[in-house]
């Protein structure tokens, strides 16, 4: 039948299709099990709602990734796996893709992963196909490669400690839950020592260096010139017997660290470098790949060490040769000249531009016969040395005799390469000193001698720890007074303005003549760049006076200075006059009677701090400073009790100016005084006049500064300012800083009681930010305490500042002082602060600083703060956070048949800004959210806000930082997803009543 025979035929080819497809899966299956020989993993997974539900994986996926290959393809692993902070790069759609996956064993994994969506229906979850390839020393070998170059660069300048930081940055980036450490031998190889570990606290410093003076992991991976890793210090094995085993569980305990890795830096010498440690708090050993990562780091250390040691040995040998009296010449086989110092082309009067490359034949004066360079090239050759006296032509034509002594430089076969010539001036052995070190013109100091006091001057600022100027001054277009009026006269122009310099120079300054018409001017003992500019345009000033010749006619003389400071430009002499040098050139383009600096921003900085002075002494005159005054606000009452007056600058050249700017320039430049006085007399007569208008009263507080406050008549100005304005002196306030008792706290203490005696209030500001001493605090009359506005910043999410405001708050409490908080921007700060007893604040969240109108129409609408209700405060009250908004709903839906005040966010900024606003007793957070974990939050919690229950919500793969939270008292209870309501709603009530009674 036709019929029949058509469905055979249908039937057949369905088996033959059918046969078909299985004989290519097979044939795919075997050519990924080939493939899955390398360390390549391949994949297939299904994307559903709820992310990636892996199907199928090769078989190497366990030996690449450290998982067993049924949890490789368990519903979740993939999302777990990922980084947090890589999450949102790995679940992008691109088709290739880099991000870092948890091996199994612990650490992280740099892999690239490249998909090729598989066709399906259209009514079908969408499935990929996939490759995972391990590029972790890829990315190792690239941000060890970016590093490199910045290392050199740090070398270059002598820099070790930041160039090892680079190191340790690398591997911190690589490896992110290990931090490194440093430690180093000196040269000698006696002396072991930590030094840099960036990620490190104090306690790991003395800790550590206890340890390993004695025996440790470190000490055991130098002996054995091999590296050690510790993958549990507190279990292992090889650590049982180790004699700082107690001291080194102890550190352990207090640092959190489980593994340790050791690793050897490679050295060619007998004296070791030194190590490369690093530290975890995971339980975690290096793979083969990871070992090579850590010694590709530790050569790279050790290379930057060699080459700093190698550098400074260059430095030093030049040094050596630049400071010598002695000229030294080097020259190849030729010969050709390849170096001369300093003293050569002194002696010879050649640069060293000049006679390199060139036949040191050039200085043949022709006293000697052939026969002599002969015998002299005979004993070279010989003897590989040569020495006697030799006659030499100076480039000026004259000659000169010199005892030249001439050794042979071999390599290692004993094949000489260079000579090497010492040249000693034998007629200038016969001059006196003075000739030597003197000027013969200006009778000043002469180069040479100049550069021996920068010496000296540079080694007693190294001991004394001040720095040192550098001046380089040259006269414009000197050589038109020679030309116009003889060398005579020139020289005579040259002594009379060396004269006038001298007679200007304060302290232990030296004047010397470099050469022609150039001086320089070392000025020691310097505090501040400042000193060094002023003096510059004091000399600039000098020279620019006219000079009578003749006894009637006059000429002007115009001059540029460059200046080089110790330490910030260079610690080396020669730098800093080669830096002098180049800044005076740069001076000289840019004008007549300039100055400039090696760094131009400083120099650029120096004129305009100058040019800042000279305007704010106008100003003062002009009267161009106005007072602008910062209400303050009664915490209980909310209303305004006390004003701080500020003094602000609107310059006609410079614009707005902020006090952060012109303060320092006024205190260094002595103008502090009388801006001072002036501030005080302002703000006491604007203080009469809103008496006089009949508002009610306000303490008036003015920051007195630390020269002020030094000054001996700070009692007298207040006295002066009260009685002129006839003001009540419980108006006036005070404000001083810590740094005001350093020098001399006993007379401090009776300044401050003669102030208190007068009747005026005394404020501490800026408290906790210097040398705070309860002793002197103790003893000192003040009425008020400022937390300074640094700790307000971050109160209500920074358990150290938390801290150090609650204890300032307290203690001033028990002292009998009020406490004030600046800068108080926002409601959650303000809450904080009321709930820990603070007494007042300042701040734009009451009011930004205001000129005398606005202030007093602010003091005539008696604006308050607002205040929190009873009610509020007895309300129990539930924080709720977790960044699932579905999480959150089901919560607030569950929570609310119990009648509870309920907060709920999704962001831990915003939680801790609820806790600050509102008072909380029951805090329930999820324990896995991209920010910070739950343990990490409610540890912070519970470090602010100790009186509060604190639960988290989580699943079990989180159990053990849970009970690690748990043992540590961070978390009062734990609950695991999914929940049983009433359960946890009768544990809620519980975790109140128990809230309740710790706050009775």
């Amino acid at each position: 039948m036709p019929g029949f025979h058509y469905s055979i035929d249908m039937v057949m080819r369905m088996g033959a299709e059918l046969a078909g497809k299985r004989h290519k899966q097979e044939a795919r299956k075997r050519r990924f099990d080939m493939l899955s020989l390398g360390d390549t993993v391949f994949f297939s997974f299904r994307q559903e709602a709820d992310g990636r539900l892996l199907l199928w994986a090769s078989s190497n996926a366990a030996r690449v990734l450290g998982y067993a290959k049924a949890a490789i393809l368990t519903q979740g692993w993939w999302r777990a796996a990922v980084l947090a902070q890589d999450l949102g790069i790995a679940q992008t759609e691109t088709e290739e893709k880099t991000y870092r996956l948890r091996h199994g064993a612990g650490h992280p994994l740099w892999i690239r992963e490249q998909l090729t969506r598989l066709p399906r229906r259209a009514d079908d979850a969408p499935e990929w196909l996939g490759a995972w390839t391990d590029v972790s020393l890829e990315k190792a070998a690239a941000a060890l490669g970016a590093a490199r170059a910045k290392m050199y660069r740090l070398l270059e300048n002598n820099v070790l400690t930041e160039a090892l930081d680079t190191i340790v940055s690398v591997a911190e980036e690589i490896f992110p839950d290990w931090r490194a450490a440093f430690w180093l031998f000196d040269e000698s190889g006696q002396s072991f020592s930590l030094k840099t570990a960036p990620g490190m606290d104090k306690a790991y410093r003395s800790g550590m260096t206890d340890i390993l003076e004695h025996y440790g992991c470190a000490t055991h991976a130098l002996r054995h010139n091999a590296p050690v890793f510790s993958d549990n210090i507190a279990q292992a094995a090889e650590c049982a017997h180790c004699p700082q085993r107690v001291k080194m569980q102890a550190l352990q305990r207090g640092t959190g660290w489980q593994a340790l890795w050791s690793q050897p830096l490679p050295h060619t010498g007998q004296t070791p470098l030194g190590v490369m440690n690093l530290y975890s708090r995971l339980v975690a050993a290096p793979d083969a790949a990871m070992q090579e990562t850590i010694r590709q780091l530790a050569a790279e250390a050790s290379h930057a060490i060699l080459f700093q040691r190698m550098a400074q040995q260059v430095r030093q040998t030049e040094a050596m040769l630049t400071l010598t009296h002695d000229g030294v010449i080097i020259t190849d086989r030729v010969p050709r000249i390849v170096y001369v110092n300093p003293a050569w082309c002194d002696i010879s009067g050649y640069t060293a531009e000049e006679v390199r490359g060139d036949n040191p034949s050039l200085v043949k004066s022709g006293a000697q016969n052939e026969t002599f360079y002969q015998r002299m090239w005979a004993a070279l050759t010989t003897k590989g040395e040569w020495q006697g006296e030799i006659v030499n032509r100076h480039k000026n034509g004259g000659n000169a005799p010199h005892f030249l002594s001439i050794r042979s430089v071999c390599d290692r076969k004993g094949t000489p390469t260079h000579y090497v010539g010492v040249l000693t001036d034998l007629s200038r052995l016969k001059q006196s000193e003075h000739e030597r070190d003197h000027d013969p013109v200006t009778q000043l100091p002469n180069r040479r001698w100049a550069h021996q006091r920068l010496e000296a001057a540079l080694e007693a600022a190294e001991r004394n720890r001040h720095g040192v100027g550098l001046m380089c001054i040259g006269l414009r277009h000197f050589e038109t007074i020679n030309d116009s009026f003889g060398h005579q006269m020139g020289n005579h122009v040259l002594r009379l303005l060396a004269q006038r310099i001298q007679k200007r120079m304060r302290g232990k300054n030296t004047l010397a003549r470099l050469d022609g018409s150039d001086f320089i001017l070392i000025q020691e003992y310097v505090r501040h760049p400042d000193e060094v500019a002023r003096m510059a345009q004091i000399v600039l000033d000098i020279l620019h006076q006219p000079v009578v010749i003749d006894g009637k006619r006059e000429i002007s003389v115009s001059a540029s200075a460059g200046i080089s400071l110790y330490p910030e430009d260079s610690r080396n002499a020669n730098d800093l006059m080669q830096y002098a040098g180049t800044a005076m050139y740069h001076a000289r383009n840019q004008g007549r009677n300039i100055f400039c600096f090696y760094t131009a921003q400083l120099s650029l900085q120096m004129r305009q701090r100058l040019h800042l002075e000279t305007q704010m002494r106008q100003a003062l005159e002009c009267r161009e400073f106005q007072l602008f005054y910062q209400p303050q606000a009664d915490m209980a009452s909310g209303r305004i009790n006390g004003v701080e007056a500020l003094i602000r600058w609107n310059s006609p050249d410079f614009g707005v100016i902020p006090p952060s700017e012109f303060i320092p320039v006024a205190e260094q430049s002595g103008l502090i005084l009388p801006m001072g006085a002036w501030v005080l007399n302002e703000a006491c007569r604007q203080t009469r006049i809103w008496l006089d208008e009949g508002l009610p009263p306000v303490t008036t507080a003015v920051n007195v500064s630390v020269h002020q406050f030094k000054s001996k008549n700070l009692v007298a100005v207040v006295e002066a300012a009260l009685r002129e304005h006839s003001l009540p002196a419980h108006c006036l306030e005070i404000e001083l800083t810590e740094s005001a008792f350093f020098d001399d706290a006993d007379e401090a203490i009776v300044i401050c009681r003669q102030l208190h005696d007068m009747g005026v209030r005394l404020a501490l500001d800026d408290f906790g930010t210097g040398y705070s001493s309860l002793a002197h605090l103790s003893r000192l009359p003040f009425d008020k305490i400022k937390i300074d506005q640094s700790f307000v910043r971050d109160i209500t999410s920074n358990p150290t500042n938390a801290a150090i405001a609650s204890a300032t708050i307290t203690l001033a409490q028990s002292l009998h002082m009020s406490v004030l908080a600046e800068g108080v921007e926002t409601e959650s700060q303000l809450d904080f602060l009321r709930q820990r007893g603070c007494a007042a604040l300042q701040g734009f969240f009451f009011s930004h600083p205001l000129d005398a109108e606005g202030c007093t129409r602010f003091l005539h609408e008696a604006r308050q703060l607002p205040v929190t209700s009873g009610t509020e405060l007895r309300q129990r009250t539930l924080l709720l956070l977790d960044d699932e908004p579905n999480i959150l709903h089901s919560l607030q839906r569950l929570f609310r048949l119990d009648g509870y005040k309920i907060l709920s966010t999704t962001d831990p900024g915003e939680a801790f800004d609820l806790l600050a606003r509102n008072r909380v007793q029951v805090v329930i957070s999820d324990q896995r959210m991209p920010v910070m974990s739950g343990t990490e939050f409610l540890a912070r919690v519970k470090d602010i806000y100790p009186d509060t229950m604190r639960i988290v919500l989580s699943g079990y793969s989180e159990i053990e930082s849970i009970t690690q939270a748990i043992n540590q008292g961070a978390i009062y209870k734990f609950f695991t997803k999914p929940w049983d309501d009433n359960q946890l709603r009768n544990n809620i009530r519980e975790a109140f009543t128990v809230a309740e009674k710790l706050a009775r």
